[in-house]
């Protein structure tokens, strides 16, 4: 698990960020059953009380690509800034 993505929670008025967190959460676990995988980590670099706003996915490349490649985010990816694949 040398490489990551960091997505960042953008809240507003119509999504907080909590709710939208959960959301982003749950999409991931909905991928890694269609990726067939286990080999992707979670990790929040921000967390202090709260979760915090940043979800960092941990993993090799190849799985992180393929992530990627599945559009899992799908709506909501309009409230989340999304990394490339860093090392």
């Amino acid at each position: 698990m040398n490489y990551y993505i960091d997505i960042e929670i953008k809240p507003d008025a119509e999504m907080r960020e909590s709710p939208l967190m959960n959301l982003v959460y749950n999409k991931f676990h909905t991928a890694l059953v269609k990726l067939k995988t286990e080999q992707i980590g979670v990790s929040f670099p921000k967390y202090k009380i709260k979760l915090g706003k940043v979800l960092r996915l941990h993993g090799d490349k190849t799985d992180l690509h393929n992530l990627q490649g599945l559009n899992w985010l799908g709506g909501i990816a309009e409230y989340c800034e999304i990394s490339d694949v860093k090392n």
